[in-house]
């Protein structure tokens, strides 16, 4: 099964990857201020529903990966209605190996 496709999230600098520390208070925070259900969070990341649910779940710091950790850098500064245009334009693009008919 592959995982959506996650928008190219902007350039960040490595070293406030690596300073940056991510808890399930601040994950779950982050998606009401986005107004974004779980399931949402995790295709605007690139990451699945249940791994957005574990790490509202989890105890402490969570260890993400680094593409993970920009991802969420990227998604930081948006506002709610930012996050909704960039889920319908996830939401737009053609699956691989799908034909569009026109």
């Amino acid at each position: 099964m592959k995982k959506c496709q996650m928008a190219q999230p902007q350039k960040i600098d490595m070293e406030e990857g690596k300073k940056a520390r991510f808890t399930s208070q601040g994950i779950r925070a982050l998606r009401n201020k986005l107004r974004l259900s779980q399931a949402d969070l995790g295709k605007l990341l690139g990451t699945t529903p249940h791994a957005v649910y574990l790490w509202e779940k989890k105890i402490g710091v969570l260890n993400l990966r680094d593409k993970t950790k920009a991802a969420i850098l990227s998604v930081r500064g948006l506002g709610a209605r930012e996050a909704k245009e960039k889920l319908e334009e996830l939401g737009k693009k053609p699956k691989k190996g799908t034909k569009t008919h026109s």
